[in-house]
């Protein structure tokens, strides 16, 4: 599996490790994409205060 990452839409974005965030209208948000690029995106969404 190969990991890619999203260009920053708005505001800013930074990387941690496997993990990146980017920043939209005042909200932090960390997210994290792996997989083959040629196959269909399933986005999966944790609650406030859970790891990916």
């Amino acid at each position: 599996m190969r990991s890619r990452r999203l260009p920053p839409a708005e505001g800013t974005s930074e990387m941690s490790g496997d993990q990146h965030f980017t920043t939209a209208d005042g909200c932090r948000i960390a997210y994290r994409i792996d997989g083959p690029v040629d196959r269909p995106v399933l986005m999966l969404s944790n609650s406030i205060a859970t790891n990916l």
